[in-house]
């Protein structure tokens, strides 16, 4: 038998908790607004049989999409006696709308800085005077751009009126004089 080389092919398996990047390995959390403002503790497993409990610096906010990392968690660095990091990727999930009473409306608006008191408060000088309230509401993504959630009209999609005509000649040009 005559000596060769041995190839080792190394094939990673998706995790459903951990994705490797590198020598780090990051992790999506999920939390609630309240822990985001006042705390968490996040129990993990890690791949080497570790029990973790992650926690945030007391005080620290966590906004959505902020990223945080937990030194030495992440995978072995190889020929050297160090780890990677874990790294934390934060999902804020609000409650649903009409979940806080005004009494607790009330106790956040004193809390929190920058909540205005409603009804008025920007509503400042005399031009402002008879200021119209309007509210808001709820908007799919996919309708921005349409008026009321209808598609527009092709001929009013664009503000240059040559390819408005290109798009809609015949249309434009389907006019009769009355």
């Amino acid at each position: 038998v005559e000596p060769g080389d041995i190839v080792i092919t190394v094939r990673e398996k998706p995790h459903p908790q951990f994705q490797r990047r590198g020598d780090d390995l990051l992790m999506d959390v999920r939390i609630t607004l309240g822990e985001a403002l006042c705390g968490f503790e996040i129990p993990v497993r890690h791949l080497d049989g570790r029990k973790l409990l992650i926690t945030n610096a007391p005080g620290e906010i966590i906004r959505p999409g902020s990223m945080k990392a937990v030194p030495d968690a992440g995978m072995p660095v190889r020929r050297r006696c160090d780890r990677g990091q874990l790294i934390l990727r934060f999902d804020v999930v609000f409650p649903p709308d009409n979940y806080i009473c005004e009494r607790v409306r009330t106790k956040l608006r004193e809390s929190l800085p920058g909540c205005p008191k409603l009804m008025g408060a920007r509503c400042t000088g005399p031009e402002d005077e008879f200021a119209e309230t309007v509210v808001c509401s709820s908007v799919d993504k996919n309708d921005v751009g349409r008026a009321n959630g209808k598609r527009s009209d092709p001929c009013y999609e664009s503000d240059d009126e040559d390819r408005a005509e290109e798009r809609c000649g015949k249309m434009m040009n389907t006019c009769t004089p009355q």
